[in-house]
């Protein structure tokens, strides 16, 4: 079960948690029913089971001996169902519930599933129900939550790939929700009470906006009487109102650089990207399998950045990846020595370039096409994930025969639909950069910014004595300010500043900035992200003054 409308909350960024037929699938496996349940609720079924068949490359049906039932949905809400707990059961006896006929309870991003033999459907959709309608959250449930959530932030402080996923996120979305990571900060995870949870599961958690899908070998009626007999008494109401507004493109290139301790660079560049419905789908989905994500390495990014050039341990690019109801992003990735990082990335600029001025070759289009056919089954290898794969389709708004029509439509995307929607959908010049690696040594000849010295020398107002260097590159100024007990980096680009500073230092209130997130940059070190409208030397100014600094 899922709730197709996510509310953008809570604001500080914290998480509470018909047949395809074509391209190699068998008749059959799409036998879907949908209709609408007790109170709202929208119900799709598949009619009986499939399991991709690797030896053929095609989707079998599975007898009622070999057939899982799994009844997909609930939100994680604040990380997994330890969380979670039954009123009428409590949260021993409601995993003992499953794992007593052989099932399990599982928790997923924004999603959770019951997955039981199907004599037992009944039972698990009773179980499934009962968490959801009357979930007690109970503390020591909660508690064990909150630090597994806590765990995935500290990681996500010393992992570079994520840290520079994370910074790719805020630099194309900038204030929209989308900016901010799921697993959400430290500081507001801290902070999230039972009655928080409570309070947004009353408020969110509602029929009228509920996707359950059953897959498994259960006739429709008996879903809908079982889903009629366990959901029924759960009430409609309105949802609460929400205010975001759909993500913008950044009217400026944006640029994050954050270092870390690390033997390689990763590097993100790209942009706001489609939504699943978008019309160019399809056509952009053979051009990602073109240009940066084929298989084997054969798309032109990794065969020119990676295997040509020898610049990159790993690198891709697509714009499909992540659409969804909202706009995803176009992102190129790559990881690679430090010493290359500017190459790659020149490299990667290079190729995007030539594709969208030669476009794909006949064998590339031909290739991609029959790749994308031939692959499909094997994203139906488990009952899960057919499950998984309708939740998605339900959430987003795809027609009921998007699997049956997928192989026709592939076949039908030509060289001059790549084309234009390249054309149409990535701005090269528009492309904002998220790096995370090694520090960068500022060049020996480095101008001095206006009104600053390198290499200079003061004192704070506590007495400690800083050296001060400080570099220009582009629209983005670079200050560190340095002693023995720590470091204290400032950059300053056109609209944004972030600050890498001690832990334990707290920054006081500064002038035309407005904080917008803080999270762990590393096992010594926070990170604090301002918008600003003040230029970057006011902002400097501002920073020197707060922190006390005189005499530079």
């Amino acid at each position: 079960m899922r709730w197709p409308g996510r509310p953008c909350w809570p604001p500080s960024g914290g998480t509470l948690a018909g047949s395809p037929g074509v391209g190699g699938i068998a008749d059959g496996s799409g036998a879907q029913a949908r209709f609408s349940g007790p109170q709202g609720v929208t119900v799709d079924t598949d009619g009986d089971s499939y399991i991709s068949d690797s030896s053929n490359h095609t989707i079998r049906k599975l007898g009622a001996d070999q057939a899982v039932t799994t009844i997909a949905g609930m939100p994680r809400g604040i990380g997994s169902h330890d969380g979670w707990g039954a009123a009428t059961r409590g949260e021993d006896q409601t995993l003992g519930a499953v794992e007593g006929i052989g099932g399990s309870l599982d928790a997923e991003d924004d999603g959770a599933s019951v997955k039981v033999l199907p004599r037992h459907f009944e039972k698990g959709t009773e179980v499934l129900a009962d968490v959801l309608v009357n979930a007690s959250f109970p503390e020591k449930g909660l508690a064990w939550a909150k630090k597994q959530v806590e765990g995935e932030i500290d990681f996500a402080g010393e992992d570079p790939e994520t840290l520079a996923k994370d910074a790719f996120h805020e630099v194309v979305y900038g204030t929209h929700p989308y900016a901010r990571p799921k697993r959400g900060y430290r500081e507001t995870v801290e902070g999230i009470t039972r009655d928080d949870v409570v309070a947004f599961h009353k408020a969110w958690y509602r029929p009228n906006d509920t996707i359950l899908v059953v897959c498994g070998d259960v006739e429709s009626a008996a879903v809908r009487a079982a889903v009629e007999r366990c959901f029924g008494g759960w009430q409609r109401a309105e949802l609460p109102a929400t205010t975001c507004a759909p993500p913008e493109e950044a009217k400026a290139v944006r640029k994050a650089s954050l270092e870390a301790d690390a033997e390689q660079a990763v590097v993100f560049l790209g942009h706001l990207g489609v939504a699943r419905k978008d019309a160019d789908y399809d056509a952009l989905l053979v051009m990602d399998n073109v240009l940066g994500t084929g298989s084997g390495f054969t798309d032109r990014i990794s065969k020119r950045v990676r295997d040509e050039m020898g610049l990159a341990y790993s690198c891709y690019g697509n714009i499909t990846s992540s659409a969804h109801e909202e706009p995803g992003m176009f992102a190129a990735y790559l990881a690679c020595k430090p010493d290359n990082e500017d190459k790659a990335v020149e490299a990667m600029r290079e190729v995007i370039a030539q594709f969208l001025a030669e476009g794909p070759t006949d064998e590339e289009l031909r290739d991609a096409k029959t790749y994308l056919k031939g692959s499909r089954p094997f994203k139906f290898e488990t009952i899960a994930e057919t499950a998984s794969y309708w939740l998605d389709a339900e959430e987003v708004g795809l027609p009921a025969d998007e699997l049956a029509t997928f192989g026709a439509r592939i076949d039908a995307v030509t060289r001059e639909d790549v084309v234009r929607v390249a054309k149409a959908h990535l701005h090269p010049e528009r492309m904002s950069m998220a790096r995370v690696g090694p520090p960068r040594p500022a060049a020996a000849d480095a101008p001095a910014p206006k009104g600053l010295k390198i290499g200079a020398t003061g004192a704070s107002a506590d007495g400690r004595v800083w050296t001060l260097a400080a570099w220009e590159e582009g629209t983005k100024l670079t200050v560190r300010l340095a002693d023995k007990p720590g470091l204290i980096e400032v950059v300053l680009c056109p609209g944004a500043v972030s600050v890498l500073h001690p832990e334990g230092v707290e920054l006081p209130a500064i002038p035309d900035l407005e904080r917008t997130s803080a999270r762990r940059y590393s096992a010594a070190r926070m990170m604090t992200v301002y918008r600003t409208e003040a230029t970057p030397a006011q902002v400097l100014e501002h920073c020197l003054l707060a922190l006390g600094f005189r005499g530079w």
